[in-house]
C-alpha cells in the first residue's frame, strides 16, 4: 500500500509539472489520462502534494543527510571538545558553532527545523531550552514512515545498478565499481550479538572516514560537474544462498 502510494505520488508530480502545455501545469484530465488514475484520485494525490508541510525533510537521501550531520557532530573540531566528544549546541545564535550552523554545513538544503523535530522524534537528540545534546552517533529510519519505504527502494537500486554495470560494462571504456562482501560459513551462532556490536562499531567509522573524504572534494563552484559518488555498507546473515539455489 505504501509503494503504491509513493508511485502515485510520483506519477501525478512528474505528469503535473513536467507535461503541461505551454510550460504551465498539466490540467487534472490530462494528468489522469497519462497515469492512467481517475480524476477524483488525481486530485486527491495533487492536494497531498500541495498541502506538504514544507518544513518536512525531502525523502531522497533523507537518512543519508542525517547520517552525515550526527557524523559531522561527531568528527568535526568545531562541534567537538578537546576530547573528541560532541558539544552540546546552542539551536542558533550568531555564532559559528551552534546547531543551525551545524545543519547548514553538513545538512545542505534541509531546514534547520525540519531536521531538529526529526532528531526529537526519532530521540537521537535532547532538546533543553534553547540547546540540544547529541545522543547517538547514527541514524535509523522509522519503519513505519514512508521515507524508510523509499530509502529501502534507494539501497536496493543502488546494489543492483553496481552490479549491472559490473556485468555489462564496455572493459575498454569504464573500470569496475567497488563491491565486495566477507562472509564465513561456520560462525558460531553464540556471537551473532557480538558481531552486529562490531558491525556497528567498525562500519560507522569506514562510513565516517568516507563521508569526509567525499566532504573535502565537493564541487565548490556551481558550473562544474556534480555527480552522486558514494558507499553502501549492509549485513549479512542467514543461511547459505548457494543451498537454496541447489534445493
Amino acid at each position: 500500500r505504501e509503494l503504491m502510494q509513493i508511485c502515485k505520488s510520483l506519477y501525478v508530480e512528474i505528469a503535473t509539472e513536467e507535461y503541461g502545455v505551454k510550460q504551465r501545469q498539466t490540467n487534472i484530465s490530462r494528468v489522469a489520462m497519462l497515469t492512467g488514475l481517475d480524476r477524483k484520485e488525481v486530485k486527491r494525490v495533487r492536494d497531498l502534494l500541495q498541502n506538504d508541510d514544507n518544513d518536512s525533510i525531502p525523502a531522497q537521501n533523507n537518512a543519508d543527510r542525517i547520517s552525515r550531520i550526527l557524523s559531522g557532530w561527531h568528527r568535526d573540531p568545531l562541534f567537538t571538545n578537546n576530547n573528541g566528544e560532541p558539544l552540546e549546541l546552542s539551536i542558533d545564535d550568531e555564532r559559528n558553532v551552534s546547531f543551525t550552523s551545524l545543519v547548514s554545513k553538513y545538512g545542505s538544503d534541509v531546514p534547520t527545523t525540519a531536521i531538529l523535530k526529526e532528531f526529537i522524534r526519532v530521540g537521537v537528540i535532547e532538546q533543553q531550552g534553547t540547546t540540544v545534546r547529541v545522543l547517538k552517533a547514527y541514524y535509523i529510519p522509522d519503519t513505519e514512515n514512508l521515507n524508510a519505504i523509499q530509502r529501502m527502494t534507494s539501497v536496493v537500486s543502488d546494489v543492483t545498478t553496481t552490479l549491472y554495470h559490473n556485468f555489462y560494462r564496455d572493459p575498454e571504456k569504464s573500470q569496475p565499481r567497488f563491491e565486495r562482501c566477507a562472509t564465513n560459513l561456520e560462525i558460531d551462532a553464540r556471537y551473532i550479538a557480538e558481531f552486529h556490536e562490531y558491525i556497528s562499531q567498525q562500519g560507522q567509522s569506514f562510513l565516517e572516514d568516507i563521508d569526509s573524504w567525499m566532504s573535502r572534494h565537493e564541487a565548490n563552484n556551481s558550473t562544474n560537474e556534480k555527480i552522486r559518488l558514494g558507499i553502501g555498507a549492509y549485513c549479512i546473515q542467514g543461511i547459505n544462498p548457494m543451498e537454496t539455489m541447489e534445493k
